[in-house]
């Protein structure tokens, strides 16, 4: 090997290396995004998406801990807010699930999309009020759309609810 393929050689390896190293930075801003989701932000967009499905659909229940509501309105991005191709009778699930690492996520299932809106929560309750401001449970079956529900969102089994929103839907 003459001396300038030893040069030339070495100055690829350090252009690799400096492509790994910018990779990994990135990555590892993202990690540190994602752990450090800002809190008081999530209720809102969960509430958002909540109140935007609410508002379209034709029956609501809940079956297994997850609150169901079916519709036929056009599905949505949560990048942007332009209808989809997915149209026609669909349900939608709203759910607090577990990562494989053991985290806890509260998700909104739509279709074959899963979108997670919020890390660790424990559980999640809609009720149906009626119409003295009663909280009553949703059906295990599809049934009507209330016309106001309270939402509960728990981040920890123990400890008291951290959302607690009242939607006037209709």
């Amino acid at each position: 090997m003459t001396l300038i393929e030893l040069m030339v050689a070495a100055a690829l390896s350090a252009l690799l290396l400096v492509a790994l190293i910018g990779v990994l930075r990135g990555l590892s801003m993202q990690m540190r995004l994602a752990n450090r989701m800002d809190q008081p932000v999530w209720p809102s967009r969960f509430v958002q998406f909540l109140r935007r499905d609410l508002l379209a659909a034709d029956a609501v229940w809940e079956r297994s801990g997850i609150v169901w509501i079916r519709t036929d309105a056009p599905a949505y991005s949560s990048a942007g807010n332009t209808p989809s191709d997915i149209t026609g009778i669909r349900d939608i699930g709203y759910r607090c699930g577990m990562l494989q690492n053991g985290r806890r996520v509260l998700e909104r299932i739509d279709s074959d999309r899963v979108d997670v809106l919020a890390f660790e929560p424990s559980r999640i309750v809609v009720e149906r009020l009626d119409s003295q401001g009663n909280p009553q449970p949703l059906p295990p079956s599809p049934g009507p759309v209330p016309a106001q529900v309270r939402v509960w969102v728990w981040e920890n089994s123990a400890g008291p609810p951290k959302v607690l929103k009242d939607l006037v839907i209709r």
